[in-house]
């Protein structure tokens, strides 16, 4: 006969077994080598047999900025506004800069559809840290936001005059994109299990959003009855203060920052909970 003692062993651990942020940085550091080994292999995949290798991730932007800077100042010849130099406006570097947190954005969620399926074999491996595949796809990620965001601080002083310190302002809003991107890939890991269309959904939402937000055009030029959709949409926030900061070094202002912030967490915390709570059927759907 099983004694009370017994039961409340039985209980405790169901009862602390919760996610949290504590847990989560712990898994990440005790992991943190696997984590590098497969952030690293996901950001060379797509050069990997090629001649130059890594080099392709900065010689891509490199090449896309050039052309951004050519067609936008010289053949189109459009301006956002700031300083023009030697015919060069600073619409072209607005533009870029404005796709780099986009496109972290995108490649997360891409990726993140198809990350638990793809790597089956260890999710079958009952000691593997699941949490260890999407926060791999971030990271990943990131050391190609990085590659973009060092060309782009490079190119602005050189070409509009800009402070390079503006990426200090910038910092906050790139945590709180961070946080923010891994509690959707932590969702949409999830998601993707159970419905396998989610990764056609998340391409066409993707692409929806992008036009949504003020990327290749300023928000002042979004009708004004429809000014709602971009105060709802976080990235369009994101993309703003992110440009704004690293760009002309202005200070991201309380009231954005500060609501951006309360969304991030919120997000990160939703994801990583129902990331959590569907961990364990995994193995049986796959």
């Amino acid at each position: 006969m099983p004694t009370p003692e017994a039961d409340v062993l039985e209980i405790v651990p169901n009862q602390i077994d919760v996610p949290s942020l504590g847990r989560f940085w712990r898994t990440l550091s005790d992991n943190r080598y696997l984590l590098w080994q497969l952030a690293v292999r996901e950001f060379l995949g797509p050069f990997r047999g090629s001649f130059l290798g890594a080099l392709w991730a900065w010689i891509y932007p490199m090449v896309l900025l050039t052309v951004y800077a050519f067609v936008f100042s010289f053949v189109f010849k459009m301006r956002w506004g700031g300083p023009t130099t030697g015919g060069f406006s600073g619409y072209a570097l607005v533009l870029f800069a404005s796709f780099i947190p986009f496109n972290f954005l995108s490649t997360v969620l891409q990726r993140s559809t198809s990350i638990i399926v793809s790597q089956g074999n260890l999710v079958s491996k009952v000691v593997f840290p699941l949490e260890i595949l999407p926060a791999s796809v971030v990271l990943s990620a990131l050391l190609q936001m990085a590659v973009t965001t060092a060309i782009l601080l490079v190119a602005a002083p050189l070409l509009i005059g800009s402070s390079p310190l503006g990426f200090a302002f910038a910092v906050p809003v790139l945590v709180l994109h961070v946080f923010f991107t891994t509690g959707l890939a932590f969702f949409l890991t999830s998601l993707s299990v159970f419905v396998r269309d989610i990764g056609n959904l998340v391409g066409i939402a993707l692409q929806v959003l992008f036009f949504l937000t003020p990327i290749t055009y300023p928000e002042s030029a979004f009708p004004t009855r429809f000014r709602w959709v971009v105060d709802l949409n976080t990235l369009a926030t994101v993309v703003r203060l992110w440009r704004e900061a690293i760009l002309f070094g202005k200070m991201p202002d309380g009231a954005s920052l500060g609501g951006f912030a309360v969304v991030a967490v919120a997000v990160f915390a939703v994801g990583y909970w129902w990331f959590h709570r569907t961990r364990k059927a995994f193995i049986e759907v796959l």
